[in-house]
C-alpha cells in the first residue's frame, strides 16, 4: 500500500523549492529563452552545456558569490568602475563588431552566422521618409519586407542623423541599467544585474553587435511606461510631464505590435498610483499618440503596410503549410485573455517590479506561442523564433532581477516530519 506521507515529503520539498526560487528560476527562463537560438547553430549538445552552465552559474552568482561579495563590505568606487568598464566592454564590442558582421556574418569553425537587415531596415525606411517616399514599399539588402513600425523609425532617428541607427542598442542598454540604479538605490544591484544579463544571455550582446533592436525596443517601452507611473505617483494627476511619458509611450508602443498587449498593465499602475479620471486621460494620450503616429502610414496603403507581417511570426502562421492560419488573430487575442487575468489578480501594491513581471509574461507568452505553432507547422523545432525572446528579456530582468539580488540567499528544503 503507497505511504501517503512518505510521498509527500518530497513534493512537499518540492514545491517549498519552487516557491523559495520563484525569481530565480522566472529570471534565468527570461535571460536563457532567446540566448538558446545561438547555441542550436552549434548543436543539440552545445544549447544543453550552455543551459546547463548558464543555471549553474547563476544560482553559485546569486546564492554564493554576490552574498560572499556583499559580506566583504566592497567600496562603491569598485562598482563604479565595474560599471565603467561594462558599459565600455560594451561599447568597444559594438564598435569592433558590428562593422565587420552587420552584412556578411560571421563564422565559428564550422558554423556560420548570417547577416542581419534589422538596422538596415530602419535605415532604409528613413532614407525613403527622406526622399519623400512611402517606406514600406522598400526592403532591405535581402530582400526581406520592413518590419519596424513608425514610431521605432523616430527613436532611431537621431542615431541615425549621428550616422548609425543601431548605436541606439548601446545607448537603451546602458539606459536599462542606470534606471535599475535609480529604481533600486544600489549601484551594486545594478552592476550585478548587468554582469548576469551580459554574460549568462549571450544573445543579448549578440544583438548589440549585430544591430538588432529588440532589446531597445523593449528597453524604452518599459522605461516611459515606468517614467509615466513614477511622475503620477509623484504628481499624484494628470501633469505636462506626466502628459509627455504618455505621448513617448504611444511612440514607444508603435514599434513592436505585440507591445500593444502591455497597455493594461500600464493602467493599473496608474489607477493604483491616482484616480480612476488620471488613469483614463493618460492612458487616451498614450493611445492617441500611437494612432497619430501609426495610422497615417497603415492608411496610405494598408495592404503595403509591411510591419503587420510580423503577425505570422509571432503567431508562427509563416511556417509554409498553412496549419495555423488562425494564429495572427487568435494567439493575440488569447495574449489580451491573459493580460486581463494578470490585471484582475493584481494587488493595491502594483509597483513597477510587479509591472514588468506581467509584461514578461505576456510578452513570453507570445514568443512562445510562435516558438509551438512554427515548430508544429513544419515538424521540427524552429530555434530561429527564440531570438523574439529578446523582447521580453529586460521587463524580466526588471521584473525578477532587483527581487532577487536584493534577498539573494540559498534556498533551504523544509524538515521532513517524521
Amino acid at each position: 500500500m503507497l505511504n501517503h506521507t512518505r510521498l509527500s515529503i518530497p513534493l512537499n520539498r518540492v514545491a517549498f523549492f519552487l516557491r523559495g526560487n520563484a525569481a530565480r528560476l522566472s529570471f534565468g527562463f527570461c535571460l536563457m529563452y532567446s540566448s538558446a537560438a545561438i547555441f542550436k547553430k552549434v548543436g543539440y549538445a552545445a544549447l544543453l552545456v550552455y543551459c546547463i552552465v548558464a543555471a549553474a552559474a547563476l544560482w553559485w552568482a546569486t546564492a554564493r558569490f554576490f552574498p560572499w561579495l556583499r559580506a566583504r563590505r566592497v567600496r562603491p568606487w569598485a562598482y563604479m568602475l565595474a560599471a565603467a568598464a561594462l558599459f565600455v566592454g560594451v561599447l568597444c564590442l559594438y564598435l569592433y563588431a558590428h562593422p565587420r558582421i552587420d552584412t556578411a556574418g560571421f563564422r565559428i569553425g564550422a558554423v556560420v552566422v548570417g547577416a542581419s537587415d534589422n538596422d538596415d531596415a530602419i535605415d532604409v525606411a528613413i532614407d525613403e521618409l527622406r526622399a519623400g517616399r512611402y517606406p514600406y514599399y522598400a526592403r532591405t539588402f535581402l530582400g526581406g519586407p520592413l518590419s519596424p513600425l513608425p514610431g521605432a523609425l523616430l527613436l532611431a532617428l537621431p542615431f541615425y542623423l549621428v550616422g548609425d541607427s543601431a548605436l541606439q542598442n548601446v545607448f537603451w542598454t546602458a539606459v536599462f541599467f542606470w534606471f535599475v540604479q535609480r529604481h533600486t538605490r544600489s549601484l551594486r544591484v545594478a552592476v550585478e544585474l548587468a554582469v548576469l544579463v551580459l554574460l549568462l544571455s549571450p544573445n543579448v550582446l549578440y544583438q548589440i553587435a549585430q544591430g538588432i533592436d529588440y532589446g531597445a525596443n523593449a528597453i524604452y517601452v518599459f522605461i516611459f511606461a515606468a517614467l509615466l507611473v513614477m511622475n503620477v505617483r509623484r504628481g499624484g494627476g494628470v501633469s505636462g510631464r506626466a502628459v509627455l511619458y504618455a505621448v513617448l509611450l504611444g511612440i514607444g508602443l508603435s514599434s513592436r505590435l505585440n507591445f500593444l498587449l502591455i497597455v493594461p498593465f500600464v493602467f493599473v499602475a496608474l489607477l493604483r498610483a491616482a484616480s480612476w479620471k488620471s488613469a483614463i486621460v493618460l492612458s487616451a494620450v498614450v493611445f492617441i499618440a500611437f494612432v497619430a503616429i501609426t495610422a497615417p502610414f497603415y492608411v496610405y496603403d494598408p495592404a503595403g503596410f509591411s510591419p503587420l507581417h510580423t503577425f505570422n511570426k509571432i503567431g508562427g502562421a509563416a511556417s509554409g503549410n498553412g496549419l495555423f492560419r488562425w494564429a495572427p488573430v487568435f494567439v493575440p487575442i488569447i495574449g489580451g485573455l491573459l493580460a486581463g487575468a494578470l490585471v484582475l489578480r493584481s494587488r493595491a501594491s502594483y509597483d513597477l517590479n510587479a509591472m514588468a513581471r506581467d509584461m514578461a509574461v505576456v510578452t513570453a507568452f507570445l514568443a512562445i506561442a510562435g516558438f509551438v505553432t512554427s515548430s508544429v507547422a513544419r515538424n521540427h523545432l524552429h530555434f530561429d523564433s527564440l531570438h523574439f525572446g529578446m523582447l521580453f528579456v529586460f521587463f524580466g530582468a526588471f521584473g525578477f532581477g532587483p527581487e532577487l539580488l536584493v534577498t539573494t540567499q540559498a534556498s533551504q528544503f523544509p524538515k521532513a516530519k517524521h
